[in-house]
């Protein structure tokens, strides 16, 4: 899987930047556990990758490309103001996401596979989970 974040204003260690742990991807997927929002890996499990940890300050319009393998986290944000992002993630559609959220393939060399075709295609799509309605 590949992750694609862009920031959609300056990111920094004041309001809250991304961070990488570098060479953390060579150990493969680390254990998580379930958070309020989301996923994450106890510090007990980083600790031969934090003290290299890398602030990744952006300009808005940048965008940074990384495994899902790599270490990452968003930092804390300081300021008064709300740090906005967009993310993406590509990968095999065969392949288990690990969320309960569906994806939604937006390219495939399989003919008889369910493309989305175009924004009004993509609104009415469930993006929940597997028991939410189809939107219309």
């Amino acid at each position: 899987m590949v992750n694609v974040w862009a920031p959609l204003v300056p990111a920094t260690h004041q309001n809250g930047c991304m961070q990488f742990l570098p060479a953390s991807h060579r150990n493969g997927l680390l254990p998580h556990i379930e958070s309020t929002h989301y996923l994450e890996i106890q510090d007990h499990n980083l600790i031969d990758f934090l003290a290299s940890a890398v602030d990744i300050e952006l300009k808005c319009g940048d965008v940074v490309l990384f495994s899902q393998l790599l270490v990452h986290r968003g930092q804390a944000n300081l300021t008064e103001v709300v740090r906005w992002s967009s993310d993406f993630r590509y990968q095999d559609a065969a392949m288990p996401t690990l969320r309960d959220e569906k994806g939604h393939l937006v390219r495939s060399h399989h003919p008889s596979a369910e493309v989305v075709r175009d924004a009004q295609h993509w609104s009415g799509l469930n993006l929940g989970g597997p028991n939410e309605p189809e939107r219309n």
